[in-house]
C-alpha cells in the first residue's frame, strides 16, 4: 500500500492505487461511466479521454464548462455557453446543438433518450440525435431541473415547482416563494430561500422546514429516506426523511465537494489536497493525500472503481473491499426478493436461474466481481419492477376490472387468482420496447436521408449508394414490422381481457373458483416472447443495413481465411475467420447481406452470427443457412463488427462470395452402384463428355481430388494401381433433376510416370443440364489441379 493512501477500517481492504495520468492543463471536471472504464477529463481548453486508465483521445474544446456521460448509449456531453456538444467514447463529434440564448445548465434523463438544456428562463427539449423537439418558456426565472430515476422531469422556478405532465405541458407541484436553490430527489426535494430551508414531496405537500442555515451541495440516497448536505464549509450533515440529524463528519479544510452512490453506503469528500471515503455512518474508512488540490471524483456505479482529478492529474483506485461486500449484501437482498415474488409471479425461472448462477460466483477477482454486480443489479431492478406491480396490486385492481366490464366483481378468494393475468396484462400492456424501435429506425432513416449521394465514392467493391438505397427501404420494412408487433399486442390485449372476463365469470357462475393457471395464459405468455425475438430481430437487421452504408474497407484486422458454399438439406455458406491483428478483439459480429434474387436467408434470420472473441491468430468457423430461389447471379456481402482494444466499435468490409452451380443447386443423392448404372441408361441420351492430360502430379492425388467433387455424393470409387473409376449422384436443389458423373483416371507411359488421362462422362433429364454439370465439374478440377501445379497437354 502506498504512504498517501490510509485505510481506516479492515473490511475495506484491499483498496488499491492503479495509476496516475498527467493531464496538460488543469482540470476542471472529471466523469467516468458506469463501469469505471471510461473516464473523461474537461479543461479550459481541451476533453481528456481515458480508457482503462490509457489515454484514448484529446478533443480540442473552447470554453467548455460542464461535462457529463450517458453511460446508456456511450455518449459525452460538453456545454458551453452557446454549445452542446456530444462525442462518443473515443471523441468523435455525433452532433451538437447551437443555441439562440446563454444555457445555463443541462440534464440528461436516465437511459440518455432526452437532453433539456436551461437558460435563465427557457428550457429546450432535445432527443438523444441533438434534434429539436419543442422548447417552453416560464414567466419567472428557472432555479433548477431534474429527471427522476423513472424518467419524470421537474423544474422549479423562483416561486413554483412543476413536473412535466405531457409535452409542452407542465403542472405545478405546489408554491414556494422566494426559492435561490431547490435540490430534487425521486419523490420531492429540498428548497432554500432567504428563511428556511424546505423539504417538499411530489404530491405538493411540505414535510418539514427549518430556519435557513448555510447550506449547500444537497443531495439524497435509500430512494430520498436520507438527504445530506455541506452545512457552512466545514460541515457534512446526514439527515433522515424527517429533517432528524443522523451524523455530522467535520472537515479541517473546506470541503469542496462530495458524492455518495444511491445505496448511501459510500459518501467521497475532497477538501484541499484530501480525499476521503466514509462508510454509511460517516466515519472515514480510507484516506488519499494526493499531494495537490483535488478538484473533482466520479464513482463507478456499484462504488467499485473511484476516479481522482487533482490539479493535473487522475487517479485511478480499485475499491475491492467495499465491493466484495456489497456483493454479498445484495445477494442475501435478492434473496429475499425472489422468496416473496415467487409466491405471486409463476414465470421467474430466468432469474432464479442467472441468481444461481451469481451465487456461486462472488469470490473471483476484481473484474469478476464487477460482472457479478452488474447481473445482480440487473436482477434486484427485474425483482423490485415485479415488487412493486404486487404492492401496487390492489390499488390497481379496481381499474383492471373495470377493463374486463366486471368492476367489483371479484370475490376476497378471487382477488389472488387473478394477479397472474393482472401482471402478464401489464407486461403485453408495456409498449416501451416498440417505441425505442420506432425512435431509432426515425432517426437512421433521417440520417440516409442527410446523406450527399453526390459527393459519394465508388470504392469499386460495391457502389455505396446502392446500399444507401437498400438501407432506407429496409428501414422503412422494417418501421411496418414494428408496427405489426404493436398491433399484436393490442389483439392480444383485447383477448385476454375477453379470456378473463369469461373465466371470472365462470368462477361466479359456478361457485367453483379454479387457482390452476389456464391455457390461453401460456398462449399469451408465448405470443409475448415471440413479439420479443422477433424485435431483437427487426434492430438486428437496421444495424446491418447501416453496417453496410458505413463500412471501412481500410483494416485488415480480420480476414477469410476459407470460404465456400454447400449444399445439403439447405444451401450453407461455410466461412472461417482469422484474427490477423496482434490484439484480442471482442463482441465480434458478422453482417451477411443478400444482393441479388437467388437465395433466401433462413439462418440466422437477422443474418447475424456473433463471436465472443477471437485472440490473436486465432479462427473460427461460422455458418450461414440459405434456401434457393432460382439461378439469377447472386452475391452475399459480409462486414464484420467488433470492439479492438480501446473498446472502439469497428464496422469493416470482410468480403464477397457469388453463388456457383455446384455449391449451391446441386445436393447429394445417395445412390448405390446399380441405381446409378440404372439411372445412366434412363439418361443415355442426355450425356456430355469431355477429357484432358494432366501432367505433374500423381494418379492418387488427382484421385483424391476428383472423389471430393462438392455438391456430389460419391457413389462408388474403383481405384488401381493404373486407373481409378469415380461415380458420382446429385440432384438440383430446385427442381430435383438428377445429376450423374463417371471420372475415368488412367496413368499414361510407364508406371512412374506423371501423366495421367482424365475422362469426364455427364448424364441428366436434358442435355442442357449434362453439359452443364460437365462444364462445372471440369472446371472445378482444372482449378484444383491447377493449385497443385499440374499442367495440361
Amino acid at each position: 500500500m502506498l504512504r498517501s493512501t490510509s485505510v481506516k477500517q479492515e473490511s475495506w481492504k484491499p483498496v488499491k492505487l492503479l495509476a496516475k495520468q498527467p493531464v496538460k492543463d488543469k482540470i476542471l471536471s472529471l466523469e467516468c461511466d458506469l463501469e469505471g472504464k471510461i473516464a473523461v477529463a474537461l479543461t479550459a481548453t481541451s476533453m481528456n479521454i481515458f480508457n482503462e486508465r490509457e489515454l484514448l483521445s484529446i478533443v480540442d474544446i473552447d470554453g467548455g464548462y460542464q461535462l457529463k456521460i450517458s453511460s446508456h448509449l456511450e455518449n459525452i456531453f460538453v456545454l458551453n455557453s452557446k454549445k452542446l456538444a456530444c462525442f462518443d467514447y473515443w471523441g468523435n463529434l455525433k452532433w451538437e446543438y447551437i443555441s439562440d440564448g446563454l444555457i445555463d445548465d443541462f440534464e440528461i434523463d436516465p437511459l440518455g433518450k432526452n437532453i433539456v438544456l436551461r437558460g435563465e428562463k427557457f428550457v429546450v427539449f432535445l432527443n438523444r440525435f441533438g434534434d429539436l423537439e419543442w422548447d417552453y418558456n416560464f414567466s419567472e426565472y428557472i432555479i433548477d431541473m431534474h429527471f427522476t430515476t423513472g424518467g419524470s422531469f421537474l423544474i422549479s422556478t423562483t416561486n413554483q415547482i412543476y413536473s412535466l405532465i405531457s409535452d409542452n405541458a407542465f403542472d405545478k407541484i405546489l408554491e414556494i416563494p422566494g426559492q435561490v436553490k431547490t435540490f430534487f430527489s425521486d419523490d420531492g426535494g429540498i428548497a432554500i430561500n432567504d428563511k428556511n430551508l424546505i423539504s417538499f414531496s411530489l404530491t405538493g405537500h411540505l414535510t418539514w422546514d427549518k430556519d435557513s442555515v448555510d447550506v449547500s451541495h444537497v443531495r439524497f440516497s435509500n430512494n430520498s429516506l436520507m438527504n445530506y448536505f455541506v452545512e457552512g464549509d466545514k460541515k457534512l450533515v446526514c439527515q433522515d426523511r424527517n429533517g432528524d440529524k443522523l451524523w455530522t463528519y467535520s472537515s479541517e479544510d473546506k470541503l469542496q465537494n462530495f458524492n455518495l452512490i444511491d445505496s448511501g453506503t459510500m459518501i467521497g469528500l475532497c477538501s484541499n489536497n484530501y480525499f476521503h471515503i466514509l462508510d454509511e455512518n460517516g466515519a472515514q474508512a480510507w484516506t488519499y493525500y494526493a499531494r495537490e488540490k483535488v478538484v473533482d471524483f466520479s464513482f463507478s456505479s456499484f462504488g467499485g472503481d473511484v476516479i481522482i482529478a487533482s490539479e493535473n492529474k487522475i487517479h485511478w483506485f480499485q475499491n475491492e473491499g467495499f465491493l466484495r461486500n456489497q456483493v454479498n449484501l445484495n445477494l442475501e437482498g435478492i434473496e429475499s426478493l425472489i422468496s416473496k415474488v415467487s409466491f405471486y409471479e409463476s414465470n421467474i425461472g430466468d432469474i432464479e436461474d442467472n441468481f444461481a448462477l451469481v451465487s456461486e460466483q462472488p469470490g473471483g477477482n476484481f473484474v469478476s466481481l464487477k460482472n457479478s454486480f452488474k447481473t445482480i443489479v440487473n436482477l434486484r431492478t427485474k425483482l423490485e419492477h415485479l415488487h412493486r406491480r404486487h404492492v401496487n396490486y390492489l390499488d390497481s385492481l379496481p381499474k383492471f376490472m373495470d377493463l374486463l366490464h366486471l368492476q367489483g366483481a371479484q370475490t376476497d378468494e378471487m382477488v389472488p387468482l387473478i394477479y397472474p393475468y393482472f401482471s402478464l396484462h401489464g407486461d403485453i400492456m408495456d409498449n416501451s420496447n416498440y417505441d425505442n424501435l420506432f425512435e431509432l429506425a426515425n432517426h437512421l432513416l433521417s440520417k440516409l436521408e442527410r446523406y450527399d449521394l453526390t459527393k459519394i465514392k465508388n470504392d469499386s467493391i460495391f457502389d455505396q449508394k446502392i446500399f444507401i438505397r437498400d438501407a432506407k427501404k429496409g428501414i422503412a420494412n422494417e418501421i411496418v414490422n414494428i408496427q405489426k408487433l404493436i398491433d399484436q399486442s393490442v389483439i392480444d390485449l383485447k383477448n385476454l381481457e375477453v379470456d378473463v372476463n369469461g373465466l371470472v365469470i365462470a368462477w361466479l357462475e359456478s361457485g367453483n373458483v379454479d387457482d390452476k393457471l389456464q391455457d390461453f395464459f401460456h398462449t399469451y405468455s408465448n405470443n409475448l416472447l415471440a413479439r420479443s425475438l422477433k424485435g431483437e430481430v427487426i434492430l438486428e437487421k437496421m444495424e446491418s443495413h447501416m453496417a453496410f452504408v458505413d463500412y471501412s474497407t481500410s483494416n485488415d484486422s480480420v480476414k477469410l481465411r476459407r470460404v465456400r458454399f454447400r449444399s445439403r438439406k439447405d444451401i450453407e455458406l461455410k466461412l472461417e475467420l482469422l484474427n490477423n491483428s496482434e490484439n484480442k478483439l471482442e463482441n465480434m459480429n458478422v453482417r451477411a447481406k443478400i444482393e441479388g434474387i437467388g437465395l433466401d436467408l433462413l439462418s440466422p434470420p437477422s443474418g447475424v452470427i456473433r463471436i465472443d472473441h477471437l485472440k490473436p491468430g486465432e479462427s473460427s468457423p461460422i455458418t450461414f443457412s440459405f434456401s434457393p430461389k432460382n439461378r439469377a447471379k447472386t452475391r452475399v456481402v459480409l462486414v464484420i463488427q467488433y470492439f479492438d482494444t480501446v473498446g472502439r466499435k469497428c464496422t469493416d468490409w470482410l468480403g464477397d462470395v457469388g453463388t456457383n452451380f455446384l455449391g449451391c443447386y446441386v445436393k447429394p443423392l445417395a445412390l448405390s452402384e446399380p441405381e446409378h448404372e440404372s439411372e445412366r441408361l434412363n439418361f443415355k441420351d442426355n450425356t456430355s463428355h469431355t477429357s484432358l492430360n494432366v501432367e505433374g502430379l500423381q494418379l492418387s492425388k488427382i484421385t483424391k481430388i476428383a472423389k471430393g467433387m462438392p455438391g456430389l455424393y460419391l457413389c462408388n470409387l474403383k481405384e488401381e494401381n493404373t486407373r481409378s473409376i469415380i461415380y458420382h449422384s446429385g440432384e438440383s436443389s430446385l427442381d430435383g433433376s438428377k445429376y450423374l458423373s463417371m471420372i475415368f483416371l488412367r496413368k499414361l507411359g510407364e508406371d512412374e510416370s506423371l501423366r495421367v488421362a482424365l475422362e469426364l462422362i455427364c448424364h441428366s433429364n436434358d442435355i442442357d443440364k449434362s453439359s452443364e454439370l460437365k462444364e462445372e465439374m471440369s472446371l472445378y478440377l482444372k482449378n484444383k489441379l491447377l493449385e497443385l501445379n499440374a499442367k495440361f497437354v
